[in-house]
């Protein structure tokens, strides 16, 4: 083949390929606008209005200290039980912990003492989902504290989520089916954070996250 025809292939195999990537972006930016992909695809539809009744007193401490508001009991119960074990309930309590310090703003801390609870947990194989809830309250409070295109930064943690469940542990793995069924309020915690993620991104997206509030019944 004559070497210009080369090149003109070449080329065409680039522009072929760049369309295909713009076509595929496109794609997922129009799934992201809808909330199906939250309230149905991560878990199922069950877990949106299910009660499953094995919510313990701290998981529901932990879901507390994911906003910023009733601090003083999410405080006054972390300082009773502070522990530093492998159980479930100090990896729990010691990430609610954590959440205080990202609520302050003092999120190297926060973050520090949420991966040492982490690394402490003796289950190393159950669900992720109390990780990960913590990891997307630091995201939205940066989200807050930032003037620097923070639509781009919500649609660039949706993408991941969406794509690998989760933006560093994969939320939708067997142990967190199992646990959706039995504690579904953590799986509507995280569906509200996401929601709340929506809104930082603006148009049809956050008009996404007012159907998934909606639907929880927020």
């Amino acid at each position: 083949m004559p070497k210009n025809k080369t090149i003109l292939a070449f080329f065409g195999v680039l522009i072929f390929a760049a369309s295909a990537m713009l076509l595929f972006i496109k794609y997922q930016e129009k799934s992201l606008n809808s909330p199906e992909w939250v309230l149905k695809n991560l878990w199922g539809s069950d877990y949106v209005r299910a009660t499953g009744g094995k919510l313990e007193y701290y998981d529901e401490i932990f879901i507390a200290s994911l906003n910023d508001g009733d601090n003083q009991r999410v405080l006054d119960f972390v300082w009773k039980n502070k522990c530093r074990d492998g159980s479930e309930k100090c990896y729990v309590v010691m990430a609610s912990a954590a959440n205080i310090l990202i609520n302050s703003f003092e999120t190297d801390s926060g973050l520090t003492a949420l991966v040492e609870a982490k690394n402490r947990r003796e289950d190393k194989n159950s669900c992720p989902i109390i990780y990960e809830l913590s990891i997307i309250r630091y995201k939205i409070k940066t989200l807050e504290n930032t003037n620097n295109r923070p639509n781009d930064l919500a649609l660039s943690l949706l993408r991941k989520i969406k794509r690998s469940g989760g933006i560093i542990e994969d939320v939708r793995i067997d142990a967190c089916l199992a646990l959706a069924k039995e504690k579904p309020e953590l799986f509507r915690a995280y569906a509200l954070m996401i929601a709340q993620i929506m809104s930082f991104a603006g148009g049809t997206t956050t008009d996404a996250g007012r159907k998934i509030n909606n639907a929880i019944g927020i």
